[in-house]
Order: C-alpha cells, then sequence, then structure tokens
C-alpha cells in the first residue's frame, strides 16, 4: 500500500450548505483516480494554519509515514484578518456562554467596516515570517524522519474581487504567502509546488465559491486530475 498523507484546512473539507459533499472532495476522486495500491488518508482541520500543524506534527505527519505527503495550507495563514486568533478565540468564548449576540454585533460591525479595520489593523492568524519558519520546521521533520518520498505542496488560489475589494491587500498577501510555497519547492528536494492559480487563470475559471476561499464543486476534479498527474509522473506512471 502506497499511503498519501494529506494535511490541510476546511479547503480540502466538506461544506454541504454549499454543495460539498464528501463525493466532491478532490482528495476522494484523486482515490478513486488513483486505485490500488495508493491510499488516502486526510488530517485537516477548519482553521488549520501551518503553526498549529507544527504543534500537532506528532498526530498527523510523523505518526502517518507516507508514500507521499501532501501540503494543502496557506490561506487560514496569510490573509488579512478583522480579528486576532486571540480575539476570534474570545468571541468563540462568547457563543458558548450563551452571548452569541455580542459575537454576532461585533462581527456585524466589523465586517462593515472591513476596509478600514484591515488597513488599519494588519492582523495575520500566522504572519510571513513565522509561515516560512513553520514551512521549514514541517518539511525538515519530514526528511530528517524519512515520513515522505515526496512532498506536494498546493498553491494558494487568489480570493474573490469583492473579497480584494474590501479587504486591504489580500492579493498582495496572498501572492507573498504563496511565493514562500515556490521557494520551499526550490530549497528542498523531493519537494514539489502545483500552481493552481496559474492553472485555473490559464483556463478562465473560477474555482472558488461566493465566500471567495473555497473550492467550488467544479474545481475539485480539476484538483484531483492536477494531483494525479502530479504523482504519476513523481512515479514514472502514466495516467
Amino acid at each position: 500500500m502506497k499511503l498519501i498523507n494529506l494535511v490541510g484546512d476546511s479547503l480540502s473539507m466538506v461544506r454541504p450548505n454549499e454543495g460539498i459533499q464528501g463525493k466532491n472532495l478532490y482528495w476522494m476522486q484523486l482515490q478513486e483516480r488513483l486505485g490500488a495500491p495508493y491510499y488516502v488518508v486526510v488530517h485537516s482541520r477548519r482553521r488549520n494554519d501551518t503553526t498549529w500543524v507544527v504543534q500537532t506534527i506528532d498526530e498527523d505527519i510523523l505518526a502517518f509515514p507516507a508514500h507521499i505527503l501532501i501540503l494543502h495550507l496557506g490561506i487560514v495563514d496569510g490573509f488579512p484578518r478583522l480579528f486576532s486568533k486571540r480575539e476570534h478565540a474570545i468571541l468563540d468564548g462568547l457563543k458558548t456562554m450563551g452571548l452569541g449576540f455580542i459575537t454576532r454585533f461585533v462581527t456585524r460591525i466589523a465586517s462593515r467596516n472591513r476596509p478600514f479595520i484591515t488597513r488599519r489593523f494588519q492582523k495575520f492568524y500566522v504572519k510571513l515570517p513565522d509561515f516560512e519558519r513553520n514551512l521549514h520546521t514541517i518539511l525538515r521533520t519530514v526528511q530528517q524522519h524519512q515520513l515522505a518520498q515526496h512532498v506536494i505542496l498546493l498553491g494558494i488560489l487568489d480570493t474573490s474581487e469583492e473579497n480584494a475589494r474590501r479587504t486591504y491587500r489580500a492579493v498582495e498577501s496572498i501572492a507573498a504567502y504563496d511565493a514562500v510555497l515556490r521557494r520551499m519547492a526550490v530549497e528542498y528536494p523531493n519537494v514539489h509546488y502545483i500552481d493552481l492559480n496559474g492553472y485555473f487563470k490559464a483556463r478562465g475559471i473560477t474555482p472558488i465559491l461566493d465566500d471567495g476561499h473555497h473550492l467550488n464543486p467544479d474545481a475539485q476534479p480539476h484538483v484531483a486530475a492536477l494531483l494525479e498527474a502530479e504523482i504519476r509522473r513523481l512515479e514514472g506512471e502514466t495516467a
């Protein structure tokens, strides 16, 4: 069995209210396309960022030595935020205490003022130098413990025009974080980068849902096909 370990954020998870069921997910389609002897396991979490991956590396990567490790991360780290991690945790805590009306009020006011807030208070879940440092930690750990023969990094997709208009330097921020992923594929042997942005732009395909971040149902098969082609190329196979 050739294990494929996918570590990601909500882009690789279901969104039933937006038409993303399990059967739609690109990694399930990848499993179907590859068949035996490949077996895909998934360690994805909502709001997952590289800092959290470093903290859970024992559970999600060290415990699952794989033939191929796929990392689908970056948008949680590098998209400009209205609230810091700590502030978000406080707002979530208010909801669990039955004070969700406060969370909704604060969120509504902040959302209305997103252009000003993101320009005046630049907040990221993971700052760019920390993002790069985290990736080095992950990749060095993988190499040190021989946890994968190959690592595939999926590029970060641009956000929607609406998000870009209302969020200060959103496009530039995404590009900066994506550039780090590209650089990792140059700096480390057996690390490979897939340019999702370039692929979809070249074909005039809109790959994201109205929320401006998550893959829509039409884009999922394309990502599966890109991954299959890359895996078969690395294996010296033909699709």
